[in-house]
């Protein structure tokens, strides 16, 4: 088996995405998506691999992580943003926990996250464990989701002009369907606090944003995934009653469900 990192940033040239890559701790093969003004292709000798850059006019991180899936031809990949530090060799750690477990399709990785920990057992991933997962934590056998004709829903993600978040979810929950997923505490990069490009605090927004989430990912128990999210994340958002938190959630249900029809 072969591996990718498929990257998704903005904004950059060739000196500026080797320094990136530099500043990440990457010398594998890699796949890096620029969103920009132009569109172009280039590429660049690492330390162990090849990093394969495509600029392109498009927008939206979904857009960007469907453009890597479609470029690359390795077997497993993993999806990464521009400010991510990995360890050494986790490349190699990634190919390892496949070839131990074999049986499964998708392995979620620990990693050292400025604010949230991760379980230190080996476990499978059942399905409301998807919506605790962010999509640099998720390796994966590329072909195989492909054959099921499975990407990431446009609609949502950061640049989307829609759904500011929600993508790496939905994708799990579709991949769900098919593929056996395991999670293990093998840590493979650290995440530190930088400016979020979509979090603008427990608002309004999060809560509408995440009622069309939670419609996309299963409209057979929407309403469960909205009153479970009430009750046990109450607590982040003191100022709103509990019928407000569900109101709003209802009403980016019923937007998605408009949307996706």
């Amino acid at each position: 088996m072969n591996f990718e990192i498929l990257i998704s940033t903005m904004h950059k040239d060739t000196n500026q995405v080797s320094e990136m890559l530099a500043s990440m701790n990457i010398s594998c093969d890699a796949i890096v998506i620029v969103q920009g003004d132009f569109e172009g292709t280039d590429e660049l000798e690492l330390k162990t691999g090849k990093a394969k850059i495509f600029y392109t006019k498009e927008r939206g991180l979904s857009k960007s992580r469907n453009m890597a899936l479609m470029n690359s031809n390795a077997d497993i990949v993993l999806l990464s943003d521009d400010d991510l530090y990995y360890y050494d060799n986790f490349n190699k750690k990634i190919l390892d926990s496949f070839n131990k477990n074999n049986g499964f399709d998708f392995i979620i990785f620990n990693l050292d996250n400025y604010n949230k920990t991760y379980p230190n057992k080996k476990k499978k991933v059942f399905f409301l464990n998807i919506l605790g997962f962010s999509s640099w934590q998720i390796a994966f056998k590329r072909q195989a989701v492909l054959d099921k004709g499975i990407f990431f829903n446009e609609g949502f993600g950061t640049g989307s002009g829609v759904y500011s978040s929600g993508e790496e979810n939905i994708f799990l929950a579709q991949c769900y369907k098919y593929f056996k997923m395991l999670y293990v505490p093998e840590k493979i990069l650290k995440r530190t606090e930088s400016d979020s490009s979509w979090f603008t605090g427990y608002n309004e927004k999060f809560l509408f944003d995440r009622g069309a989430i939670f419609y996309a990912i299963s409209n057979k128990i929407v309403w469960l995934l909205i009153l479970q999210f009430a009750v046990r994340r109450k607590k982040l958002f003191p100022d709103y009653s509990f019928y407000k938190i569900v109101k709003l959630m209802v009403g980016g249900y019923l937007d998605s469900k408009r949307r996706l029809k």
